[in-house]
C-alpha cells in the first residue's frame, strides 16, 4: 500500500514517484536506498515502480540499473525466507522483484538477473514464483553456476529436495572445489526432517571438503 494509516502517501514513497515523475531517477534511486536501510517497513519501491515501468525499462541502459538491483538484493538477505505474511518488508520484496523481473524480461540475455529475482522471490510466501523463474535462468544458462544454485535453493524452498539434490551435483561439477550447494542441501534436507539422507550429505561433505564449516549439524 503506498498509503498509510491515516490516508496519506507515505512520505519517502511520494518523494521517490515525484522524482521518477520529474526524471530524476538518480535522485529516486537514492531517496529509496535510504529509506530501505532505514525504513524498510515503508513501501517506498512501490513509489519507484510506478514510474519504472517496462517501457521505461526499456530504454534505459542495464548498466543504469545493475547497482540498483544489487542494492535490491542486499536488502532482500535481510529478510529470511520464511518471513511471516505480516512482515511489513515483504511489501518492498514484492516491489523489488517485479522491478527486477521488469529489467529481465528487457534484458532476457543477463543471466544474473535471473538469479537476483529468484533469489528476492524466495522470501515471497508464494515459492512457485521464485521456482518459475530459478527454472526459466538455469534452462537458459545450465553452464551457469549461479543459476543452477538459485534452482537448487528454490526447489529445496519448495519441498522438492530430490530434485534440489540434482540441481546441487549439477554446481559442483560446474565447480567442483566449491562445497556450499553440498552443504546447503543437506541442511534442506535436515530442516525437513529426512536426517539420515541428510547425515549421509554432510558426510559426503565432509569426506570432500574436510575443512568446510558446519559441515555436520
Amino acid at each position: 500500500m503506498t498509503t498509510n494509516e491515516s490516508g496519506t502517501e507515505w512520505p519517502l514513497v511520494h518523494e521517490a514517484r515525484v522524482l521518477c515523475e520529474q526524471g530524476d531517477l538518480e535522485g529516486a534511486f537514492s531517496v529509496v536506498a535510504n529509506a530501505l536501510e532505514r525504513r524498510p517497513e515503508q513501501p517506498s519501491l512501490e513509489g519507484l515502480a510506478s514510474a519504472l515501468n517496462p517501457r521505461v525499462i526499456a530504454l534505459l541502459r542495464l548498466e543504469q540499473l545493475k547497482p540498483q538491483i544489487v542494492a535490491w538484493a542486499r536488502f532482500a538477505l535481510s529478510v529470511p525466507v520464511a518471513a511471516s505474511a505480516s512482515d511489513p518488508r515483504l511489501a518492498n520484496i514484492h516491489w523489488a522483484a517485479e522491478l527486477i523481473g521488469r529489467t529481465r524480461r528487457a534484458f532476457p540475455k543477463e543471466p544474473q538477473l535471473y538469479v537476483a529475482e529468484a533469489l528476492v522471490r524466495r522470501r515471497d510466501p508464494d515459492h512457485e514464483a521464485a521456482l518459475a523463474v530459478a527454472r526459466e535462468g538455469a534452462a537458459l544458462f545450465p553452464d551457469v553456476w549461479p543459476c543452477r544454485t538459485a534452482l537448487m535453493h528454490a526447489l529445496a524452498d519448495a519441498g522438492k529436495l530430490d530434485q534440489a539434490l540434482v540441481e546441487a551435483r549439477e554446481a559442483l561439477a560446474l565447480e567442483p572445489n566449491d562445497g556450499s550447494p553440498l552443504h546447503d542441501v543437506a541442511w534442506a534436507f535436515f530442516s525437513a526432517g529426512r536426517k539420515v539422507e541428510a547425515s549421509a550429505l554432510f558426510d559426503q561433505l565432509r569426506e570432500r571438503f574436510p575443512s568446510y564449516p558446519l559441515s555436520k549439524p
